[in-house]
């Protein structure tokens, strides 16, 4: 695991064992007020995925998918991490994570890891329409974490209330670290964008009345650089249910795909006109 020091904020922050996390104020999600949202769950779990797999001495092998279900709500209250390798074999590695809190399970994720190996021979089908991400003068490479930028409607911005409409929707971030103190890999920082697919799909003219319980990101490498990409592809919907699925992009191209499935909330639906976006406060926002 990359201890360089990571720059600003993070989700958690280390306790004295190793299979603790605390939550910090940029976990708390928009939902509750002492709810932890997906972005830092997914983070937290693929962390310790990677973990297990680095304890087992496979550096062999590399992330391809991670799927995680949110089944309680996770509180902003000390998390403990568990894992178990289900399958170890020459070309791919199954490992499961849960998270806990109070000695019961709140979030699962299966995760595998493939050995890279050469491409098959022939031609395939691959579509010819491709997501663009926002200029680099626009959005100039940083590893330090920023408010996202969106499209829809309007183009590229971080002017949040004016993409609260009916139209597709694509966003550009830069992920904030999943512990204080440590560099996030590639597989981390996917990991946590992909909960966003929810929003992406999900944020309507009246906001965000749908909440995701789970989350499966594909992968066929890790994102390069620091900032990371989702487009929205397809939804459908009905009875109070939904399916989104997102395509996961950086500056090299498309490198993975996103499924939720999501269930009405609409009670508490989060209207992004009269709030800010989760994690921040308004002297955090840039100028």
């Amino acid at each position: 695991m990359n201890s360089q020091p990571a720059p600003g904020p993070a989700y958690f922050a280390a306790d004295t064992d190793p299979a603790v996390l605390i939550p910090t104020r940029w976990a708390l999600g928009s939902w509750s007020a002492d709810q932890v949202h997906g972005m830092a769950v997914c983070g937290a779990l693929a962390r310790g995925a990677e973990l297990a797999l680095a304890e087992h001495g496979r550096a062999d092998l590399h992330p391809v998918r991670i799927a995680v279900d949110m089944f309680a709500p996770v509180r902003m209250q000390p998390i403990r991490w568990t894992t178990d390798i289900v399958r170890d074999g020459s070309r791919l590695c199954l490992i499961d994570v849960a998270l806990l809190q109070d000695d019961r399970r709140v979030a699962r994720a299966a995760v595998t890891f493939v050995k890279p190996s050469e491409a098959a021979p022939g031609h395939t089908w691959n579509p010819t329409v491709a997501p663009t991400p926002p200029s680099p003068d626009l959005a100039p490479e940083s590893e330090r974490p920023r408010i996202p930028f969106f499209r829809s409607t309007s183009d590229w911005s971080q002017d949040i209330p004016t993409h609260q409409n009916a139209d597709r929707k694509e966003s550009w971030s830069t992920p904030i670290p999943v512990v204080v103190g440590e560099k996030p890999s590639g597989f981390q920082s996917a990991a946590a964008v992909a909960d966003g697919a929810s929003m992406l799909t999900n944020w309507g003219t009246a906001g965000v009345g749908y909440i995701n319980s789970d989350v499966t990101l594909a992968l066929t490498r890790e994102p390069t650089g620091y900032q990371i990409g989702l487009s929205a592809i397809d939804r459908v919907e009905s009875a109070g249910a939904m399916v989104g699925t997102v395509r996961m992009f950086d500056r090299q191209g498309t490198f993975g795909s996103v499924l939720i499935t999501a269930i009405s909330n609409a009670k508490r639906a989060i209207d992004f006109t009269s709030r800010g976006f989760p994690g921040t406060r308004r002297r955090d926002r840039p100028e």
